[in-house]
């Protein structure tokens, strides 16, 4: 009975936005270079002029930054109203079906098309499908490298423009450089999903879906996504975007030193050295925009420290325990503390942000005090 009041009580703090609706057909708006696919019964369907023109500009934009020839090849997006358990504000993925790049946008019931969020999504996704549609799809080991993965992200993360998740991917790195957990940029070609340097990141389980994408949203987004980003605005502002692009399209972990030396003329050290020492260089002007950069920067550590926290409180849970009650818990803390609390701190407000962090922190410790059973 204990058990069951913890739960319930738990329930009424954590807010779940389920999406519901079943999928009842697509209808396709054809535009110049692409389709937009949205579900009939869909709230994107509602907002389907705001979405051509959003979608229209910003594909122009990038095409051009990108590089594009006079016209792109076709590719198709679509706008999904679910994703299975889905929970959280939007996501997307992009995808090559018969050698055609596809773009999948995971739209919440409730979601503002207007939010930065959404829009920073989008436009990582798209950087990936016109960089595919322009280039063409990579070589399967170009494709299925770690150094081809996270340069994709970190491109799509340097390209959204000035703010990634409220802060520049700049002011997210110097918070990190300066709590001793930024990603080694030498080693990019060993790093895989889990790895965090001088940390025990849980490694990403293969059984639990939703736990899975929780613990890879929360590392790539809290922890990659801002750092590629800021490597990627690097070698973009002093390389240029084109040799960036085919650094990108020809590298693999096996060529990744090979391929830096080729295109930026130094080693991985070197290059990961220049990187922080630009970065350093922006200091006074990135600290400048918080009131107080100290006190940022250790709720930020204690922001991550809760992440961490839960990620592997969730991979104890699914692998020794079996209790799906529990889970579903553990991931909208997971859910939380990567949206609610990131948007808190990125606002500045640090007090309202270190109360969620306290009252998160509550609940996985009375949820490690409950039985398995």
């Amino acid at each position: 009975m204990k058990r069951v009041i913890y739960i319930v009580f738990l329930l009424c703090f954590l807010t779940i936005n389920a999406v519901a609706g079943e999928i009842q057909g697509w209808v396709e708006i054809p535009e110049k270079n692409f389709s937009i696919f949205v579900e009939a019964s869909g709230p994107a369907y509602r907002d389907i002029e705001k979405l051509e023109e959003f979608l229209g500009q910003t594909t122009d934009n990038l095409a051009e930054e990108l590089g594009s020839p006079p016209k792109i090849d076709y590719f198709d997006i679509f706008i999904h109203t679910k994703m299975d358990l889905y929970v959280g504000p939007g996501g997307g993925f992009t995808t090559i079906i018969y050698g055609r790049p596809q773009m999948h946008i995971y739209y919440q019931q409730d979601y503002n098309l207007d939010s930065t969020k959404f829009r920073e999504v989008t436009a990582n996704e798209l950087t990936k499908t016109i960089f595919y549609a322009i280039n063409g799809k990579p070589a399967q080991e170009v494709n299925s490298s770690n150094v081809f993965s996270w340069m994709m992200e970190g491109l799509g993360a340097a390209l959204q423009g000035d703010s990634f998740d409220g802060l520049s991917c700049e002011l997210w790195s110097l918070l990190a450089m300066d709590s001793n957990l930024l990603l080694d940029i030498s080693d990019l070609n060993d790093i895989a999903y889990g790895e965090y340097r001088g940390n025990d990141f849980p490694e990403i389980m293969s059984e639990g879906t939703f736990l899975t994408f929780h613990q890879k949203m929360f590392y790539l987004d809290e922890i990659m996504l801002p750092q590629m980003g800021s490597f990627c605005h690097y070698l973009r502002e002093n390389y240029g975007l084109e040799k960036v692009t085919a650094f990108i399209v020809n590298t693999t972990d096996e060529n990744y030193a090979e391929n830096i030396s080729l295109y930026f003329g130094r080693t991985p050290e070197e290059l990961k050295t220049d990187w922080l020492a630009w970065l350093e260089k922006k200091r006074g002007e990135l600290s400048a925009q918080f009131h107080d950069y100290s006190a940022q920067n250790q709720t930020y550590v204690n922001w991550l420290d809760l992440g961490m926290r839960a990620c592997k409180m969730g991979v104890k849970t699914l692998k020794e325990e079996g209790d799906g009650a529990k889970l579903a818990l553990v991931n909208e803390c997971i859910s939380e503390t990567r949206l609610k609390v990131k948007g808190i701190l990125a606002s500045q407000d640090l007090e309202k942000a270190q109360k969620y962090i306290d009252k998160i922190n509550e609940c996985l410790s009375i949820l490690e005090s409950l039985d398995a059973k």
